[in-house]
């Protein structure tokens, strides 16, 4: 009975071992690829797709992990992922879970850290090329037809950002990709209130906010949308009462 305790204890250790520390990244496909260390959070998964609210606004301080949270949620849910990259985690138990969304979902994550300017067409321009790099992240799913209905073109890096087709874009790409593989989209928003914070802080808030282009934005894309299965926006701050949000009546602060 020693021995077999020995080899049990053995083994567990292990299985629990990590090869590498990842300071200061958010990336969770790193930390499964290097086997890193990592406080496991994985049950937010669960919790955030079983709640049942359509859109969720998660606001936390900085430096609380919730870059981390949202590449996590990415990683799990996104076309492709394996479910054995997750089985030295907490949400690695829940098989029946597992089986029914792990790799189940075409995923549209943006970034909106670093969106900035001095005014708002500079400002614009950075949202533009954000917007081009999450087409580029979908090529594999997408074609020339797909390109031409969303309206941002990621191979024209030259292309003149157009407001209207930027204004539609979450909309226009979700039900795109919802027609494509017949299933509803996940969207994952990092740092949705910052461009906001910066247009403030710049003093061209009311032109970026409430009846102007980041209110159309989510709106557009969030609100009444048949092909958005989930939503979460992680952010420092609520906005809300300022208007940007203020035309969801779908979301859970």
């Amino acid at each position: 009975m020693a021995t077999a305790s020995a080899s049990s204890s053995s083994s567990d250790k292990k299985r629990k071992r990590i090869d590498a520390i990842c300071l200061g990244t958010d990336d969770f496909d790193k930390i499964i690829k290097e086997n890193a260390a990592y406080v496991d959070k994985t049950m937010f998964i669960k919790e955030w797709m079983e709640k049942g609210d359509e859109v969720s606004v998660i606001l936390r301080p900085r430096r609380f992990g919730k870059s981390t949270n949202l590449s996590m949620l990415k990683s799990f849910f996104s076309f492709g992922a394996q479910s054995q990259h997750f089985s030295r985690f907490l949400i690695g138990k829940e098989i029946e879970f597992i089986k029914k969304h792990c790799g189940k979902y075409p995923v549209v994550f943006l970034n909106m850290k670093g969106i900035g300017g001095e005014n708002w067409g500079e400002m614009l321009m950075k949202i533009w090329s954000n917007l081009r790099n999450a087409i580029d992240d979908q090529r594999r799913h997408l074609d020339e037809d797909d390109i031409a209905f969303i309206g941002v073109d990621y191979r024209d890096a030259k292309a003149q950002p157009n407001e209207t087709n930027a204004g539609g874009f979450l909309d226009r790409l979700t039900r795109r990709l919802q027609k494509k593989y017949n299933q509803e989209v996940i969207v994952l928003i990092d740092e949705y209130d910052a461009p906001l914070n910066h247009a403030f802080r710049k003093d061209f808030y009311e032109r970026a906010s409430t009846g102007s282009f980041f209110g159309k934005f989510y709106s557009n894309g969030l609100k009444s949308n048949v092909a958005l299965k989930r939503a979460c926006l992680m952010g420092i701050v609520e906005v809300r009462g300022a208007g940007m949000l203020s035309g969801l009546n779908n979301l859970v602060i």
